[in-house]
């Protein structure tokens, strides 16, 4: 039968679109060389048919009375990414992840049941399974933000030409080196390892920042002048450059000598630092500038860690904390990390959480320096068909840091005071099944928002008023409130609500429609912020999926 012209621009529309999905397809697996096998991981077959929701399990619930709320998720990694690409999209100052070294261990569902170590293909299958999760979890930093990956040489390489691709070259940082151990290995059979590696990405590096930290024992020796007048501790800073001199001209001593110099200043800057008596001279004349330790902002951080912890250091942690946990890096690291990237009021995430050291060490911050960090930390169960209890997440991510909340005994028996810090929350994932019509998968939505939303607007006590119902939903924290309304019917209550609360309020209307209570919103408008659910997960979700 003879194809209708129709038929036959239909036929090349649909071949031009597939060529086009496998030229994409191409494009994002090349690059420097690098070959990803996309190989369905094991939770792939869950999220084929079901998109994830997040569920708190209130039994767990650590109430310290805080308006600082930090997050636990258990569930495959990326299905929590995928739910924090609505509730924390741009909004992620550090990322700090150890993610498995792909060395064939395994005591690692992540790792083994995916990767086989005699696969000749290990590689790029790793870098498929690291590829799904860094690509969303450069959506989550903020404009300013940093992510810092541990791995040693076995997935380093490979690793970096990943980054390079998802974050950019140009946002490159630099490569830490961090020596792992005090003693090495002699036993090794070619050259022992002693040293690990932490690449940090940002977010656009143009415009982040990375702060200063504290004066070392080396530079602390530099100030070893002491100034006639204030009794000030200084260093010298360089005036006479032989070598590397823009300028020349005359300078005049306070004795009245004359004497020509080459510097690197100008003249203008040497008269006015002499006139502010902050110059200083050797006993031949040659001039100095005085830099005052009183005025030093600390020394820009180098990439060469080697004292910033060791392992030896992470395990005895662990074991005066009591937790079985074979695998962990030492707070002392990811605190040096968090404080060179951060503010004291950024919000840190660690999706390859295992012993919970990231929370660790954020608590250990905030206590310092009276900051608000906030932590979100995932982690995986780890169940398997042999240990089908094993929870990973549940007893050792979230006891530990229950611990150093709460307090604890140590392996001495001696009582370790409590850092409190914050309230503790943790969140499991859940399923809504997909389905055909999109009206039918809204529905299923219906009371499975909540969570998403407090998460998204960081507001979790509920509301007690009159106006409320299971229609009509309100959290809040302090000032700022989170409205949810699921029922037309519910509109006078929610304007009175809304009237009777002072702050910000962020209104989540249930809709079938993007356009749903136009009309009734006019007055409200001026007053709230109003976003669609669950329009809004949808989208996000059918961009990632």
């Amino acid at each position: 039968m003879k194809k209708t012209p129709l038929q036959i621009i239909r036929e090349l529309t649909d071949k031009i679109k597939d060529l086009e999905c496998a030229l994409q397809k191409a494009k994002e697996n090349s690059g420097y060389g690098l070959k990803r096998e996309e190989k369905p991981e094991i939770f792939e077959e869950r999220s084929q048919n079901a998109l994830p929701v997040l569920k708190e399990k209130n039994d767990l619930f650590i109430d310290n009375k805080s308006d600082l709320d930090h997050l636990i998720i258990e569930g495959d990694n990326y299905h929590i990414l995928s739910a924090l690409s609505y509730t924390h999209k741009g909004k992620i100052d550090v990322i700090y992840i150890d993610p498995p070294y792909n060395t064939g261990n395994k005591d690692f569902v992540y790792n083994d049941s995916y990767v086989d170590p005699e696969d000749s293909y290990r590689h790029s299958k790793r870098l498929s399974f690291m590829h799904k999760r860094l690509r969303l979890a450069k959506e989550l930093l903020s404009d300013d933000g940093v992510i810092f990956i541990s791995i040693d040489d076995n997935e380093q390489a490979n690793l970096k030409l990943l980054c390079d691709q998802i974050f950019g070259e140009n946002n490159f940082v630099t490569t830490f080196h961090w020596k792992r151990s005090e003693s090495q290995n002699n036993s090794a059979k070619q050259v022992a390892i002693v040293w690990e590696y932490v690449l940090c990405y940002a977010k656009n590096k143009d415009i982040c920042i990375f702060n200063p930290i504290d004066l070392q024992t080396s530079a602390l020796k530099e100030y070893r002048y002491i100034d006639e007048q204030s009794w000030k501790k200084f260093r010298r800073g360089t005036i006479v450059d032989n070598s590397r001199w823009k300028n020349i001209f005359e300078i005049i001593s306070p004795a009245g000598l004359r004497k020509t110099i080459k510097s690197i200043r100008s003249q203008q800057f040497f008269i006015e630092k002499q006139q502010n008596d902050e110059i200083y001279r050797t006993e031949t004349g040659t001039p100095y500038l005085k830099i005052l330790l009183d005025n030093s902002k600390g020394q820009i951080a180098n990439n060469w860690l080697d004292k910033a912890g060791v392992n030896e250091d992470a395990s005895e942690d662990l074991r005066n904390l009591i937790i079985d946990f074979s695998f962990s890096k030492p707070k002392s690291l990811i605190s040096f990390l968090i404080k060179i990237s951060e503010r004291k009021n950024s919000i840190i995430l660690d999706f390859f959480a295992w012993s919970g050291t990231t929370g660790h060490s954020v608590l250990e911050l905030n206590k310092q320096d009276w900051g608000s960090r906030q932590f979100i930390l995932c982690s995986n169960s780890e169940a398997t068909g042999i240990e089908p209890e094993k929870n990973i997440c549940r007893n050792i991510t979230y006891e530990r840091v229950k611990r150093v909340m709460q307090g604890y005994k140590n392996a001495k028996g001696e009582a370790i005071e409590g850092l409190w810090g914050g309230n503790l929350r943790y969140y499991t994932t859940d399923f809504i099944k997909k389905e055909k019509s999109t009206d039918d998968l809204r529905q299923k939505f219906i009371y499975l928002c909540d969570e998403l939303l407090c998460i998204k607007e960081d507001t979790f006590t509920v509301l007690n008023s009159d106006y409320c119902s299971d229609q009509l939903r309100c959290y809040y924290k302090s000032d700022h409130y989170t409205v949810i309304l699921y029922d037309l019917w519910q509109m006078d209550k929610l304007q009175q609500l809304i009237a009777g609360v002072n702050g910000q309020v962020s209104l989540y209307l249930f809709s079938l429609s993007k356009d749903a209570y136009e009309e009734e919103l006019l007055l409200l408008k001026d007053k709230v912020k109003i976003e669609n659910v669950p329009d809004d997960i949808l989208e996000t979700y059918h961009k990632i999926f």
